[in-house]
């Protein structure tokens, strides 16, 4: 199920790709910003910094407990970026995301 709500706020997020189990770490590792935009729609690019990476949009939610967890990109490589994410949180997030994109995959 995937119980988060898109949110905008980004603030306090970093990369927390090390919660990451080694297989869900490979599931991340195969989503795409345009996987991303068609299951949950685009997103303008917040940050765009060439010589730093920055190039592709970011998708972040809300969990009800409060946490936030998004994926985003640097140098198109995606990496799982939180605030207050506990290592479960994480690994179902990235589980859920991909659930969901195969979902919309099956739609089309």
């Amino acid at each position: 199920m995937f119980d988060y709500s898109p949110t905008n706020d980004n603030n306090g997020t970093h990369k927390v790709c090390h919660l990451l189990k080694d297989d869900v770490y490979a599931a991340l590792r195969d989503i795409t910003p345009e996987n991303l935009a068609k299951t949950f729609g685009e997103r303008e690019i917040g940050l765009y910094d060439y010589e730093r990476g920055y190039t592709d949009p970011e998708w972040y939610f809300t969990a009800p407990n409060g946490q936030v967890a998004g994926i985003g990109f640097r140098w198109g490589v995606p990496r799982l970026r939180g605030w207050n994410l506990s290592e479960e949180r994480a690994n179902n997030f990235i589980k859920a995301v991909c659930a969901m994109i195969s979902i919309a995959n099956s739609r089309s």
